[in-house]
């Protein structure tokens, strides 16, 4: 389970979900106003480890195409996440 840190859910709307195959739930969002974006199309954050190291990802219906590493050439590796059982936070 990798679940976003307390002050980035303060900011925005926070959703998790389930990987399909290990059944691990994570958290993701999409970055803060003004942060760079070194691979365009991946505008989202996948928390993946208990001190709020996060991967930049896109996050669609059912899957989830997160970045991994960068290659010798700077494109992105891509690692592809089938999800499940989307959950929306509200914010108070």
């Amino acid at each position: 389970m990798s679940y976003a840190p307390y002050a980035a859910c303060l900011k925005k709307l926070v959703k998790g979900c389930f990987k399909s195959a290990s059944g691990a739930f994570f958290e993701y969002a999409a970055l803060e106003e003004g942060e760079s974006v070194p691979f365009p199309g991946y505008e989202m954050k996948v928390y993946c480890g208990p001190f709020e190291e996060w991967r930049y990802a896109k996050v669609v219906a059912s899957r989830a195409y997160v970045v991994v590493e960068e290659a010798a050439s700077g494109a992105p590796v891509v690692e592809k996440w089938l999800i499940k059982g989307h959950k929306k936070y509200a914010l108070a």
